[in-house]
Formats: structure tokens, C-alpha cells, sequence
């Protein structure tokens, strides 16, 4: 196994920081590469390469891909190949090297912008380029010798006849609301079970006693607030809330 062939696949294109695990096949003629799980728990897959760094023959993606393995064989079933050929200068990617950081002014560069700025010269403010436009202005202005153009306002009777023009389609809206609201199919009665039925009753049981408090403090000079008050009035209707509940 040449070494410049094994060194390619560490160094070249073909590296992957994901890579988990990697090796030769048995006889010596394809190199994979594996990204597995759970180390690395996306992008799982593995891919085969030609001993000579050709490929990748073979590349398939999984959601999870636990381990990869040539099947091992025994010494002397495959025959040994020849030497591997060296790879030719053009097929090498060119590696630039990594430079160090300048800052712009150690390069010339904020130098350079600076005379290009002050060649330049300072600019002139434009003072028409804001301003309105002759259109505008003209239509604004008034012919000497005439009077300005009179804004004609509605008359009592062009505002009478729009006020009646709305009340008219207000009037036909509520018709047709109320027209709708005619046809709507009543709600089906609440068929109610036993216990909720006992429920709902203790509930209005125990309203009855609070207008009944009320009542005695109304009867010994008390004077009632207005929610004391609708308390009071509402006490028929849970009387035949409560009767219809029996």
C-alpha cells in the first residue's frame, strides 16, 4: 500500500469532519468512509472509494447508520496488486495557504480611499432637488386680474337627500337582519342527565337562599343596592328553572 495513496484521503477532498470511521477492503482495491450514529447524528451514510482516490463508486445516505465494515477475509484469497501509481500534479488540488489578518491600514487601503475622497472634492448641495415641481406650483397659483376658484359646498337640500338616501339603507339593513335572524331554526332542547340535573339544582337552591337573606334584610330596613335588587326580581325564574328540573 503506497503512502502518498492513504495520505490523499486525509488530506485532500475527500475529508470529511463527520467522518466517524474509515478502512481498507480486503483486497487492498476500495477505501470507505462512514459517518455513524450515535457520534454524529445527522448526514449518516458511507461512501466507497477507488484505491487510487477515484469516487466516491459508491454513496448512500441513512437516518442512522450504527457501523460500517468490510466483511474480513482470509490472508492469501485475494492476490496482491501492484504498486499504486502515483497521482498525477494536476489531479493534486492547490492548497493556498492561510495568511494571517491585516488590518486595512497596515495595507495601504484606508490610505488609498482617503485620496480618492479628497481628489474628489467636497460635493455641492443641490438645492432644487427637494423642491416641488413646477406643476405644482402652477396649479396652486392664481391668474393675476381673477378672483381664486370658488370650493363649491353642498346645498341644504343635496345634504337632506343624502341623510335620507342613509336612513333609508340603515332602515332596509335592520330589515334584512331581522328577516335572517326570523329564519333561524330554534336550538334543540338540552336533554340533561340525572346528575347534571342535580347539579344545576343545587345551584339554583342555593340562589333561592340568597334572594331569602335578601328579602330579610329588605324586611328588617335594609336598603337594597341595584344587584340585591335584580336578585330579587329574578327569583320567579329560578322558581320554574327549579320546578321544571323535578
Amino acid at each position: 500500500m503506497c503512502h502518498h495513496v492513504h495520505k490523499s484521503f486525509l488530506t485532500t477532498e475527500w475529508t470529511d469532519f463527520r467522518v466517524c470511521s474509515h478502512g481498507w477492503s480486503p483486497d487492498s482495491r476500495y477505501f470507505y468512509t462512514a459517518t455513524t450514529f450515535p457520534r454524529v447524528r445527522v448526514d449518516n451514510g458511507f461512501k466507497l472509494f477507488k484505491y487510487d482516490g477515484t469516487g466516491p463508486v459508491v454513496s448512500e445516505s441513512r437516518t442512522e447508520v450504527y457501523d460500517v465494515q468490510f466483511r474480513p477475509a482470509a490472508a492469501g484469497v485475494y492476490p496482491n496488486r501492484p504498486a499504486s501509481p502515483r497521482a498525477k500534479e494536476s489531479v493534486r488540488p492547490t492548497v493556498r495557504p492561510c495568511l494571517s489578518y491585516r488590518p486595512p491600514h497596515s495595507t495601504g487601503a484606508l490610505a488609498d480611499l482617503l485620496r480618492r475622497e479628497d481628489g474628489a472634492g467636497s460635493r455641492k448641495l443641490d438645492r432644487n432637488k427637494y423642491a416641488p415641481s413646477n406643476s405644482a406650483v402652477a396649479a396652486t397659483k392664481v391668474i393675476p386680474g381673477l378672483d381664486a376658484p370658488v370650493v363649491k359646498k353642498p346645498s341644504k337640500s343635496e345634504k337632506k337627500k343624502k341623510a335620507i338616501e342613509a336612513a333609508e339603507a340603515k332602515a332596509e339593513l335592520e330589515r334584512v337582519t331581522q328577516a335572517l335572524l326570523a329564519q333561524t331554526l330554534p336550538d334543540e332542547p338540552v336533554v340533561l342527565t340525572p346528575e347534571e340535573k342535580q347539579k344545576k339544582a343545587k345551584a339554583i337552591q342555593k340562589k333561592l337562599k340568597q334572594i331569602a337573606d335578601i328579602k330579610a334584610k329588605q324586611a328588617s330596613g335594609d336598603t337594597l343596592n341595584d344587584d340585591q335588587l335584580a336578585k330579587v326580581g329574578n327569583e320567579p325564574t329560578l322558581l320554574a328553572e327549579l320546578a321544571a328540573l323535578a
